[in-house]
């Protein structure tokens, strides 16, 4: 006696790069954009050169993010849902890589405030106040470059 019938089970690799014109709906971003997650410039490329990213709905943005595990998507969602319906994914990626520039930039200089007030205790032989001061900077902004890094 067969109680479940047989049916044809079709299993995509989603980390290959494969046809997936036969999907006419959102679905078929989602997997070329899943396919070419580890290659960022072939991902930036995708995004660049197919105008459907640029009118993606929440749904479909939410399954990307998910997907890639990309965080700072969620902010930028969150931003963009009340000025509008569809999310324009180049626009996002544009946004993350402006953030990362600016979160880098921030870091470098939290860097070199270190870098100068310790060297300034260890040559000078003074206090982390006295070398704030001689460096011209506040002991909280050597705190919170300390907490950057």
């Amino acid at each position: 006696m067969k109680l479940i019938p047989e049916y044809p089970l079709h299993i995509l690799d989603l980390n290959e790069t494969n046809d997936y014109s036969g999907f006419q709906t959102p679905l078929r971003t989602v997997f070329e954009l899943y396919a070419r997650r580890s290659d960022k410039q072939q991902f930036l490329d995708y995004v660049k050169e197919h105008e459907e990213c640029r009118h993606l709905d929440m749904e479909t943005h939410e399954v990307i993010r998910q997907l890639m595990g990309a965080a700072k998507l969620r902010s930028l969602q969150e931003k963009t849902e009340q000025e509008e319906e569809e999310q324009d994914m180049w626009k996002a990626i544009e946004d993350l890589i402006e953030d990362g520039r600016q979160e880098g930039r921030q870091a470098g200089e939290a860097n070199q405030i270190i870098v100068i007030i310790d060297s300034m205790m260890a040559k000078l032989h003074c206090t982390l106040e006295e070398a704030c001061e001689y460096a011209g900077k506040t002991l909280e902004e050597y705190q919170q470059a300390k907490a950057l890094v």
